[in-house]
Order: C-alpha cells, then sequence, then structure tokens
C-alpha cells in the first residue's frame, strides 16, 4: 500500500468529501478545516496551490453531488453561514438558517433536481435552487422547507 501525506491545512481538517467526475473520471477530495479553507486535490495527483474557497469562519460541514444535473457543494460554516456552490457553472447561492448549523448534505434527485439539508439542533431544512425570479425589486433564488 503506498501513503502520501501532505499538509493542506493549518490546523484540524473538519470535513472531507469527495466525487468522482462524470461517473467515471477521476475522484475528487474535498478537505475543510478550522482555517476556513476548502481545498481540492485528488489520491493520484498534486492539489490545487489554492483553496477553492476561503472564510473567516472554520468549516463545520460540507457535501459533494455530481449527477446528470453537474457538479456541487454545500458548506456549512462556523459563522451559521451554508454556501452552495454549481461547481460547473460556478453559482455561488448563500442562505442563514438562524440556528447554528451542524450538518450539511448535498444530493440529486432522480429527476436531476439539486437539494440541500441543513441539520440544526432541532430541526432539518431543505434547501431547492430555483430559476431566479423577482420579488420586489430582488431576485430570489432559493426556496426552504422544513
Amino acid at each position: 500500500m503506498d501513503v502520501t501525506s501532505t499538509m493542506l491545512h493549518d490546523g484540524p481538517v473538519t470535513a472531507v468529501t469527495g466525487m468522482s467526475l462524470e461517473g467515471t473520471g477521476p475522484t475528487v477530495v474535498y478537505s475543510g478545516g478550522v482555517d476556513g479553507r476548502i481545498r481540492v486535490w485528488s489520491p493520484d495527483m498534486a492539489p490545487m496551490p489554492e483553496p477553492l474557497l476561503r472564510e473567516p469562519s472554520p468549516v463545520v460541514d460540507f457535501s459533494a453531488s455530481s449527477g446528470e444535473g453537474g457538479s456541487a457543494l454545500a458548506v456549512a460554516w462556523g459563522d451559521g453561514l451554508v454556501q452552495l456552490l454549481d461547481l460547473d457553472s460556478g453559482t455561488d447561492l448563500s442562505f442563514r438558517p438562524g440556528p447554528p448549523v451542524r450538518a450539511v448534505c448535498c444530493l440529486r434527485t432522480d429527476a436531476g433536481e439539486l437539494r440541500t439539508m441543513i441539520g440544526m439542533d432541532d430541526c432539518i431544512t431543505t434547501l431547492v435552487p430555483r430559476p431566479a425570479d423577482t420579488h420586489n425589486g430582488r431576485q430570489q433564488q432559493l426556496t426552504y422547507s422544513n
């Protein structure tokens, strides 16, 4: 067995997830830590030189999803922010549910619809991105249900 080790974070790693690109492509791994960085790497290649995301808060949890609708990453930050990043288009949607976020799960339904579940102390909320609508001059891009 070959073992490799690389220092990607300043401090402890708090979350790791991965996915296979296009179903048969290379495995991509995301790691996040108390340093507020999400790094991208692969067991077979060197890590990207710069973090994918960087925030002043630690990474609490994240989840990656890929499928016919594309690839996405949902991130829970220590300051209560949940970020949904469409890795194909670069669209970045944010949501602050209020209570501290403990866990997130990003997945696609059989129909290809993206859903992000947010776990908090007393409830779970599901976010579903929708095409942008305008309401009172502001774009509305996420819907949610408890």
